[in-house]
This record gives C-alpha cells, sequence and structure tokens, in this order.
C-alpha cells in the first residue's frame, strides 16, 4: 500500500487525492521549514512545528519505497537519488553557500535527469508539478534513466582505491 503525503494547504485534499487513479508513493525529502508558513484557507497554520518532528532512519528503505521523490539539492541527496535511479523535484535550499543546491540541481535538470522548483515558489507550485509529474509514467521513465546514467554505484571504490594509491 502506497501513501501519499502532501502537506500543502489545498481546498479539498479528498477531491485532489481522489483525481489519483493509480498508487504513488511520494518521499518529501525537504527541511521542515518549506512547510513552515503552510495555511489552510482560513489562514490557520496546518502545520503544527513542533509536532513535526519526521526522522527516517533508513533512507535507502523510503528511496526504495517511493516512486517520486522532492528533495533538497546536496551532493549527498543527489548521490543518493541518481543510484536510486528517482524522478525527482529539487527544491534547492536557498540559503547554501553561494547557492550551490541550485547549481546541483540545475546541472540534472539541465540533463533532463530531474525537475526544480525554487523555494519561494514551493507553496504555489510543488502540487501541481508532482501531480503533473505522477500522472506522465512517460516523464517518469525518462527522468529515471537520465538520472541513472549520472550515477556512480561504486564510489567507495573508487576513493578507496585512489587512497591506496597515496599510501
Amino acid at each position: 500500500m502506497h501513501i501519499i503525503w502532501l502537506p500543502y494547504p489545498i481546498s479539498s485534499p479528498k477531491t485532489m487525492i481522489m483525481k489519483f487513479k493509480f498508487q504513488t508513493a511520494i518521499l518529501i525529502a525537504v527541511a521542515v521549514s518549506l512547510f513552515a508558513g503552510c495555511s489552510n484557507e482560513k489562514g490557520t497554520s496546518v502545520v503544527d512545528m513542533d509536532k513535526l518532528k519526521v526522522e527516517i532512519q533508513a533512507m535507502e528503505d523510503a528511496y526504495a519505497a517511493a516512486d517520486i521523490v522532492i528533495s533538497r539539492a546536496g551532493a549527498i541527496a543527489i548521490a543518493e537519488l541518481c543510484v536510486m535511479k528517482k524522478p525527482t523535484l529539487f527544491v534547492p535550499f536557498p540559503y547554501a553557500a553561494e547557492d550551490h543546491q541550485t547549481v546541483n540541481a540545475m546541472s540534472l535538470v539541465d540533463k533532463n535527469a530531474a525537475l526544480i522548483v525554487r523555494d519561494s515558489e514551493a507553496k504555489d507550485k510543488v502540487i501541481p508539478m508532482i501531480i503533473d509529474l505522477a500522472m506522465d509514467e512517460g516523464k517518469q521513465n525518462e527522468l529515471k534513466n537520465n538520472i541513472g546514467q549520472l550515477a556512480i554505484a561504486d564510489a567507495d571504490s573508487r576513493i578507496a582505491e585512489e587512497i591506496l594509491k597515496l599510501i
């Protein structure tokens, strides 16, 4: 059983979820600060930041279960997503040094290996982009193939070999 978790303010969650005519698991692996300003149509906060403490102990299991991933664009996350071949929507952390997360994400976006949305636009654009991607199996497959081509699955061995050469 897949669970769709979309912690954004929407007018009718039940109606939106009913639009999905398939089961899709979406892993949201972004900082909770992205959701801090979410509110419903009455202006009431829909996210209790004190109670929102999500910790994933085994990221590889979370990635394996996900059909689509929403993530920040740090180097480690990108490396993992390439190896796992997951269609990804990046929401780069805007305050990263020299905006390097946007640069990281764009290196994949330019190769048609991922999608991107600016943090400042996430509340308005993430849900429509994820719905479009979830409904477009061809685009998902294209992103999976392209991101997978960027993977370095044996990075640990390569690093160890280089270290041994120096010894």
